[in-house]
């Protein structure tokens, strides 16, 4: 049986007596598309800083290609083939497009002087240049990145990524702020990744999700809820759809009303909460 790219063993995380993610269990094979969704304090970026190596574990282990990289430091993930987008920095959005990339693909800052060196120089803008040209930025090279809309900036976070050459890609809503008549490339970038990346991304954008994903993964409460295929899921949301539509606004207000007490007498089991089921 294949080696899985990623896999997360009974993962917890607590600050001081709050627990932010509980017993994690997630595997992912090389080339997966994985979603991962759930509300606000789910837990999701927490996750991605402990698989990241920004933050460590309360308990639990982390797996990367079959080595435990649980107490490895960011800088020694990050040269293994782990990768987070990230938004830019005020300082980055000075510089312009190809400059923020080159200094990527050059192992450097935004400010840094990996530029400077003729060596590696023509070797790096060509790679810089291939890669807006894959991800349609060519035509913005010369521009700061302050200028570029809300989706060419999401563009540019997974460009710089990507310039890590990556074998695990971490996308943190990737079409966050962008208007849905400019996701397109967005999304197009994400399905055309090579094969051999395998790529995690979180949004809140079901549409979006169900467009890139192949499984999703719903955190609540800092545990997993659920895991399922995207077409599971879109079923199981429809079905909820079709069932909830039957009933009248007054009718629903008293059912969740209903729900939420019953959840939260039976969320604390043995001391400590348990996430709900998901009807």
């Amino acid at each position: 049986m294949a080696t899985p790219v990623l896999e997360i063993r009974d993962l917890s995380k607590s600050l001081g007596t709050s627990p932010i993610l509980r017993d994690v269990n997630l595997s992912l094979f090389r080339g997966a598309r994985h979603g991962l969704i759930g509300p606000n304090g789910a837990g999701k970026t927490s996750l991605f800083k402990l698989i990241t190596g920004l933050y460590q574990p309360s308990s639990g282990s982390i797996l990367f290609c079959g080595e435990d990289i649980t107490q490895l430091s960011q800088g020694e993930r990050k040269q293994r083939g782990v990768a987070r987008s990230f938004r830019l920095s005020r300082e980055a959005q000075e510089f312009t497009v190809l400059e923020n990339v080159c200094m990527a693909f050059g192992g450097g800052d935004a400010g840094g002087s990996c530029l400077a060196h003729d060596v590696r120089k023509g070797e790096i803008l060509d790679r810089a240049v291939h890669q807006l040209e894959r991800l349609t930025l060519a035509a913005a090279a010369r521009k700061p990145v302050r200028e570029l809309p809300a989706a060419g900036q999401r563009l540019m976070e997974i460009a710089i990524a990507l310039a890590q050459r990556p074998q695990l890609l971490l996308l943190d809503e990737p079409t966050d702020g962008v208007a849905p008549d400019d996701v397109t490339p967005i999304l197009d970038v994400i399905c055309q990744l090579d094969c051999d990346v395998t790529c995690m991304i979180i949004e809140h954008k079901l549409d979006v999700l169900f467009q890139t994903a192949q499984r999703i993964t719903v955190l609540v409460g800092g545990a997993v809820l659920l895991e399922a295929s995207a077409d599971e899921l879109a079923t199981r949301l429809r079905d909820r759809e079709q069932v909830l539509s039957q009933f009248s606004l007054t009718t629903l207000q008293a059912m969740n009303q209903v729900v939420g007490e019953h959840l939260a007498d039976r969320r604390t089991t043995a001391g400590r909460r348990v996430p709900p089921v998901l009807a």
